[in-house]
């Protein structure tokens, strides 16, 4: 029986094909500039959206101050408002009285007016 020489079955195409993956996965000096300037680039990002978050916190703090002052600002308006009402209520309750008062008199003139009308 003849031997058989045992050894890697491979062609030459899957050698290059072989050296060419192994060499595509060693970063070139282009692709390190390019991630450098990403990770770069995210950097900044990550810092100009932390600003943005802080600025965002001093708007709504200050949405809320206006929110607060516009609130004062209505409930003195409707205080003002109660004041008014508050005096024109005893002006009229004032009225009233007199109109009361005016009332019992004209009640007892007209009481007085029977009697001497009985008399007659």
């Amino acid at each position: 029986m003849k031997g058989l020489a045992v050894g890697p079955m491979t062609t030459s195409e899957y050698s290059e094909w072989w050296v060419k993956r192994i060499n595509d996965n060693i970063l070139g000096p282009k692709v390190q500039a390019r991630n450098k300037a990403l990770e770069k680039s995210l950097t900044e990002s990550q810092k100009e959206k932390g600003k943005l978050k802080d600025r965002v916190v001093e708007l709504e703090g200050s949405l809320r101050q206006h929110r607060s002052r516009n609130s004062v600002v209505e409930l003195k308006a409707s205080l003002s408002k109660i004041e008014e009402m508050k005096s024109k209520i005893e002006g009229l309750e004032a009225a009233l009285r007199n109109c009361e008062v005016q009332i019992e008199h004209l009640e007892a003139n007209e009481g007085r007016q029977n009697e001497q009308l009985h008399y007659f």
